[in-house]
């Protein structure tokens, strides 16, 4: 990935996304989930994995490091 978010992301942001993300509906395409410090995104449909960021401590709050597509 060339550029990667700028975004501190808090520590109460960060327990949200370890909580993950499960499609609801047709109309929503991806599932969301964490292992470790990797967030990974599946499309629902397919369960095929499309992208993975992985977030690092930045001096306390995460922010994004890697990101692969």
């Amino acid at each position: 990935m060339s550029e990667l978010p700028q975004r501190i992301w808090s520590d109460e942001d960060w327990e949200r996304i370890q909580r993950g993300y499960g499609a609801q509906g047709m109309d929503e395409k991806w599932d969301v989930f964490t292992e470790g410090e990797v967030v990974f995104f599946h499309r629902s449909w397919t369960g095929y994995g499309v992208f993975a960021a992985t977030f690092a401590p930045a001096r306390k709050p995460s922010k994004c490091r890697t990101g692969q597509i």
